[in-house]
């Protein structure tokens, strides 16, 4: 019976399903429905069944399928397979910004989730658990966060904020969300994008980029300054990115990858007097490439400014510099991974950027922190501790698995999670604590073995390495083998001891003759091996049909279309070809009442109409079913 996922709209039921393949359609489901983590979908496979017809015989009948010894019964029947033991302290998207607001930590980026809190893209710690902010902010993300007159502001590009239209800016009081104006927009009614946020002269200001015509043409960007009932440009635009501000003896300074700003020429950096734009000295520059001033900030009286340059007035600087009044000056021996984002600390400076927490001693930087893999967007410090927040994974010395991961506390030189992993918490997670992709999952010789996108997964209480492949015993997760030369699997299919893997490997390395190419790959319990050469594309997914392995191979060029091919033993016969819409692509392959069954998004198949389904009998394809009215996408078939 049939089951498949469609039109990004959910999961659709057209009998019931029965059969191992339910495993890869609830993996698939992960990708289609936005990313969520239904990991636990897979232990319990048969729940899907169970809550649509009784009885059902369980799909893998191993021991660590049952039902957790304590497990709640849910409030529809067959909720009592559900396993909650998936989950993880991070969020199940990215972390790009932080700030302190009424003596707690307040977080944003783009998710839905913190550990088992619902929190749409911000999200508060009291230093014992994550709370939502209201209905938070939807349909987009917050770049940056400021604290102005007691309330707290986000800005970045988004429709709503709690539950309002708010575009691209909107102000939380500590009870409810409300738009300031009528925020940033394009001619369209599309959200512009905030990239920084300010208080200039008791004013609200932000660093804005607006998007014009069909996005074919420059965004325009520049400072607007709220007035208390609408929001002015701060004099003509620049003619590139601002995307940091601050402010020093009554005036404005800007940071970005512009060099001319109100018709003013200024390399990446300028200032506002409040009355005209005027240059900085000869700017700052990079000798291969544009330079960008990400973050600018004022200590001791003197305005630093960090990004990724390595001249300031045509003096050699590395990443950061400091601005004299007059003219730049080097910052010590400079930053060599570049500068994202400053923060003061009582009157410490901290520059964080490239894979490290740097503090200004007054002559140079010294690094209070171990290194992180991977950049921080943002450092707060919170009583004596700082916290860094990003795609961000950090380490302490001696240790071989990450500290935190996505919003790391540095507290006595050492990297503390904010919240840590709990008995609960066996979900997988991508490099940086951020959400990730489950693509395929499969019942391998009494394990479940996942593949995707993903590097860590829970170990309570710690975090373990298991990039892109992974394998569930009951109770672990420990890294499944790779195949060679891998970029990323799509799809898994096992068949007793054989475990076929297909998606995208690497290309022949220069003078290695003895590489053959292909996209799929078959594990024999030992080892893996190419299954023969070629096919020569992107394998999206395969399946059994008749005891024959059939997949199906997304062709990019010189012409848009998919093969569906047949494994020989010995070499792969090509069986259809489906054709029409933009791209078209078979998403799902699938056994069905003795038919193949290929679904996605196609017009024809080797030349048959068949709108997105079509069913072979092992002579000829035609059109299953009535097919669908509207454009659809099987993402899985079971």
């Amino acid at each position: 019976q049939l089951v498949s996922a469609t039109n990004g709209s959910g999961l659709r039921s057209h009998l019931c399903p029965g059969g191992s393949n339910i495993v890869r359609m609830i993996a698939r489901a992960t990708q289609l429905l936005s990313r969520c983590l239904l990991l636990w979908a897979l232990t319990y496979g048969t729940a899907w069944c169970a809550s649509t017809v009784s009885p059902v015989t369980p799909i893998l009948s191993h021991e660590f399928l049952r039902t957790p010894q304590g497990a709640e019964a849910g409030t529809a029947f067959g909720d009592e397979y559900w396993w909650d033991g998936f989950g993880s302290p991070t969020t199940d998207g990215y972390v790009f910004t932080a700030t302190e607001f009424q003596g707690s930590l307040v977080i944003a980026g783009q998710f839905s989730r913190i550990g088992d809190v619902q929190a749409n893209s911000i999200a508060r710690w009291d230093g014992s658990r994550w709370t939502p902010l209201g209905a938070g902010i939807k349909a987009g993300q917050v770049l940056t966060l400021i604290v102005d007159h007691g309330d707290l502001v986000a800005g970045g590009s988004f429709w709503t904020a709690g539950g309002s239209e708010a575009k691209s800016i909107a102000r939380w009081d500590g009870s409810d969300w409300s738009a300031i104006g009528s925020g940033f927009q394009d001619e369209m009614a599309r959200p512009a994008t905030v990239f920084a946020l300010e208080s200039y002269d008791d004013t609200l200001v932000a660093a804005v980029e607006t998007p014009q015509g069909d996005y074919l043409l420059p965004s325009r960007s520049g400072v607007s300054r709220w007035n208390g009932s609408e929001w002015l440009p701060l004099g003509p635009s620049a003619n590139g990115r601002v995307s940091s501000l601050a402010v020093l003896d009554k005036q404005l300074f800007v940071g970005g990858s512009f060099d001319s700003i109100g018709g003013v020429p200024a390399a990446c950096v300028a200032r506002w007097d409040g009355s005209r734009w005027s240059a900085m000295g000869g700017g700052v520059g990079l000798s291969w490439g544009p330079a960008n001033v990400f973050a600018l900030s004022v200590h001791s009286g003197q305005l630093f400014a960090g990004g990724s340059f390595n001249s300031a007035d045509g003096s050699p600087v590395v990443n950061v510099a400091i601005w004299g009044g007059t003219a730049w000056q080097p910052a010590g021996s400079g930053l060599l991974n570049g500068v994202s984002t400053f923060a003061t600390q009582r009157d410490t400076l901290f520059a964080g950027g490239g894979n490290a927490i740097a503090r200004w001693n007054g002559q140079d930087w010294d690094f209070p922190a171990p290194p992180l893999a991977g950049t921080p967007g943002g450092v707060v410090p919170i009583g004596d501790d700082l916290i860094a927040v990003g795609s961000i994974v950090a380490f302490n010395p001696g240790e071989d698995h990450p500290a935190a991961l996505s919003v790391a506390r540095l507290s006595a030189g050492r990297w503390q999670a904010i919240n840590s992993l709990t008995g609960r918490m066996h979900g997988v997670v991508g490099y940086g604590g951020e959400g990730t992709d489950i693509l395929s999952m499969v019942a391998y010789r009494g394990h479940i073995v996942a593949a995707g996108s993903f590097r860590y997964a829970g170990a309570p209480p710690d975090w373990i390495d298991v990039r892109d492949l992974a394998e569930w015993d009951g109770s672990r997760w420990s890294q499944f083998p790779l195949p060679p030369r891998v970029s990323q699997i799509v799809d898994l299919l096992a068949q007793g001891d054989t475990l076929y893997a297909s998606g995208s490997f690497q290309p022949q390395p220069s003078g290695d003759s003895t590489y053959s190419y292909t996209s799929v790959y078959r594990f024999d319990g030992e080892q893996w091996a190419p299954l023969g050469e070629g096919p020569p594309s992107y394998v999206l997914a395969m399946t059994l049909y008749q005891g024959d392995l059939y997949v199906a191979e997304a062709q990019f060029s010189p012409n848009p279309e998919t093969h569906i091919r047949r494994w020989t033993g010995v070499g792969w016969d090509l069986i259809g070809t489906a054709l029409g819409s933009t791209f078209p692509i078979v998403m799902a392959l699938v056994e069905h009442e003795g038919k193949l069954i290929a679904a996605g998004r196609f017009l024809t198949m080797n030349g048959v109409p068949a709108a997105d389904i079509a069913e072979w009998d092992g002579l000829a394809w035609r059109q299953s079913g009535p097919g669908f009215p509207t454009p659809s996408t099987y993402y899985s078939e079971a």
